[in-house]
């Protein structure tokens, strides 16, 4: 599995900078992908040309140990890729909802949408920072045409998938679609089996739905056992 999205985002990384002289990614934290991420910084691309965003972040600093930006920069520390651009999204605010309007005027300074989205998902049916029943659930995945925000502030129910960092910013669904290509990597027959669940299930219960169930983007599912 890894190979094959490897494979994936070097076509997207490699297209993009045919066409317009850059790549923009957007990538997950979890442990399921550092594999993939590590493997990629030791590519020879021209990193100098890559820009990475996160697809979600808890409302921490960059420093802490739960921060998915901290923990890109640290899978792209090699000095194959020393120049890449990693775009956080934690601000200096006390809040997400304090912080959401200059993280999203920071988003809206990329030039193109995203040339890949990479996902994972959790035993809870979540994946971005889309969890079951959060505050902040609905806009997030919003077809509100009138809607064009990219990003959301999403409060969750604390279980064990969010452990104590209930505050999140994520990409919107809309924000997610527009990407060129995204691709959801699964791994192990417990999240397969949840996946298989939420092609049928309502999205306020099992958010990866949202994903699953709409006929405007092919999503690219990864699966390994």
């Amino acid at each position: 599995m890894q190979a094959a999205v490897q494979t994936l985002v070097m076509l997207s990384i490699n297209t993009a900078q045919q066409e317009r002289g850059a790549a923009l990614l957007a990538l997950s934290g979890g442990s399921s992908p550092q594999v993939l991420y590590e493997s990629l910084a030791q590519q020879n691309l021209d990193w100098k040309n890559i820009h990475i965003a996160l697809v979600d972040e808890r409302w921490v600093d960059p420093a802490h140990s739960a921060s998915n930006e901290g923990f890109l920069k640290r899978c792209f520390a090699h000095l194959n890729c020393a120049d890449v651009d990693i775009v956080g999204l934690k601000n200096q605010a006390d809040s997400v909802v304090e912080g959401l309007a200059e993280s999203e005027e920071r988003y809206r300074s990329f030039e193109s949408a995203f040339d890949f989205a990479l996902l994972g998902m959790g035993i809870d049916g979540h994946t971005a920072s889309w969890f079951p029943h959060a505050e902040g659930l609905t806009d997030a995945l919003s077809d509100d045409a009138d809607s064009q925000n990219l990003l959301c502030a999403v409060q969750a129910k604390q279980s064990d998938v969010t452990g104590p960092y209930t505050e999140r910013i994520t990409l919107t669904k809309r924000a997610v679609l527009n990407a060129k290509t995204v691709v959801l990597m699964i791994s192990g027959q417990e999240k397969f089996d949840v996946y298989q669940k939420a092609k049928k299930a309502s999205p306020k219960d099992h958010p990866v739905a949202a994903l699953l169930q709409q006929r405007d983007k092919d999503i690219r599912i990864f699966y390994a056992p």
